[in-house]
């Protein structure tokens, strides 16, 4: 969802309106632009329509407020297969390296902070527009020019011939364009879960994986 920044306004305090509109909004983007694969999905269309206008509509919002809010559109993302660190770090917040646009370990009484609109417009930041439906967002493909071979409709081209696809580079945070495997200087680190799913790889790879029928990275060795 694009929410190009004014800067002068960036440091006023966000409000409760403010926050149900871009919410509200953000919801109605996703359910057009991931209409394939269910929209916003359930929680976050069933806590928009909540959403009541009251004279509180004026009052400030806190950043745990702004967090209530976000969740449950960035757990949808993630459940499509978006990439949400990479969104934010494209969106500003260099090498961001959580899932969520807030740290897990700030401590609670850090929620009770007033909220401000350039907090609101990165958090609300998310594009998920794919024109090709290749599961690669056009932002991620187009940030790397002519060295990937972009909005083709062809997630599974591995342009720099490493093994990983562009699609399982993009799901797991690598450089499409970036040789892991021919890389000698790089040791190879693959984790998997419970059901044999890789969820990190580091380093160079030559080990073959496939997606399932969830869209899941399975080891095919």
């Amino acid at each position: 969802m694009d929410t190009t920044p004014s800067t002068t306004e960036n440091y006023q305090p966000v409000n409760q309106g403010q926050l149900k509109n871009v919410a509200t909004k953000a919801a109605l983007y996703l359910n057009a632009t991931l209409a394939s694969v269910g929209g916003a999905g359930t929680a976050v269309n069933n806590m928009v329509a909540s959403f009541q206008h009251t004279s509180e509509d004026y009052a400030p919002i806190n950043i745990g407020q702004l967090k209530a809010i976000a969740k449950p559109f960035y757990d949808r993302l993630m459940a499509v297969g978006y990439n949400t660190k990479l969104s934010l770090a494209y969106q500003g917040a260099t090498e961001w390296s959580y899932d969520y646009p807030w740290n897990s370990a700030t401590p609670a009484s850090e929620n009770y902070a007033i909220a401000n609109i350039g907090q609101l417009k990165l958090v609300f930041s998310f594009d998920v527009t794919d024109s090709d439906a290749d599961g690669l967002p056009d932002w991620w493909e187009l940030q790397y020019g002519g060295s990937l071979t972009t909005l083709n409709g062809d997630g599974i081209h591995d342009t720099d011939g490493d093994g990983i696809s562009d699609l399982a580079a993009y799901q797991l945070g690598l450089n499409p364009v970036s040789n892991h495997l021919n890389n000698a200087t790089e040791t190879e680190n693959i984790s998997y879960d419970a059901a044999h799913r890789i969820t990190a790889v580091s380093g160079r790879s030559a080990l073959g994986y496939t997606q399932d029928a969830g869209g899941n990275l399975v080891h095919s060795n």
